[in-house]
């Protein structure tokens, strides 16, 4: 009978979150209720006029998406050039520059340029041949039909197109973080002026940009993610709980409010 009766409260629970979430879009509920199984069609705006507003002006946005990267990679690749002059770290009494030293600082000279140059060079390509959007756009063209099945094929291509480019910022960005705080440090403890450390601190400092800034391929997914979740927000699931007085398991509903 408790078993019964939690059933009984979460299919309320859930279709009462349907009917208003319905009501809350200008639309009543439908006779066959299959709306309510698929919250990529109730989301407002939807992930497939999201991908098309998108891609209306992913042309204009491409160049500004990733300077956050190229900050960070300007700044080691100029540590890179500064420390080309450096003699080197210097040891002893004599305080003299052994050739081990020059050797090293001429490794981390060439290391702060190559994994400078070569984030400036990988975020270039990435701004003028990357359209995530404009070709998810045309993919979901290829999809006809006005069912439901086409309608829903339609709306998850769109979530993968608007996940991919996040995905692959996400982990752009810490790569970028650990080469160029790496390059950054290996400059500075292989330095002999005060300049080229200097230099290289900073470098250390902005390597940190990329993490610390949003982009916009991460913020478009997350919103719309966001509006997705929302759909479900009142009703969580069902678990279970201990009884106060035997002790067993019995089902209850978990809620969470989401404003």
């Amino acid at each position: 009978m408790t078993r019964r009766i939690a059933k009984i409260v979460s299919v309320s629970f859930f279709f009462l979150q349907q009917t208003a979430i319905a009501q809350s879009n200008g639309s009543a509920p439908a006779k066959s209720g299959d709306e309510y199984q698929y919250p990529e069609l109730l989301v407002a705006p939807s992930a497939s006029e999201r991908l098309k507003e998108e891609s209306k002006n992913e042309d204009r946005n491409a160049w500004t998406i990733n300077i956050p990267v190229q900050l960070s990679a300007a700044s080691t690749l100029l540590a890179g050039l500064v420390a080309l002059s450096d003699p080197g770290k210097s040891s002893g009494k004599d305080e003299k520059v052994t050739d081990e030293a020059r050797d090293q600082i001429k490794w981390a000279s060439s290391t702060g340029v190559a994994i400078g140059g070569a984030w400036l060079g990988a975020t270039a390509l990435l701004s003028a041949k990357y359209r995530p959007y404009k070709t998810g756009d045309k993919e979901l063209a290829k999809v006809s039909g006005g069912d439901k099945k086409a309608q829903l094929a339609r709306e998850r291509l769109a979530e993968e197109a608007l996940e991919a480019p996040a995905i692959l910022q996400g982990r752009l960005k810490w790569i970028a973080l650990a080469s160029n705080l790496g390059a950054a440090g290996f400059i500075a403890s292989s330095a002999g002026d005060a300049s080229t450390k200097i230099t290289a601190g900073i470098a250390g400092i902005m390597a940190f940009t990329p993490i610390l800034f949003s982009n916009h391929w991460e913020d478009t997914w997350r919103y719309q993610e966001s509006y997705k979740k929302k759909v479900y927000g009142p009703l969580t699931g069902l678990g279970f709980t201990p009884d106060r007085r035997t002790g067993a398991l019995t089902p209850m509903v978990n809620l969470a409010w989401n404003f």
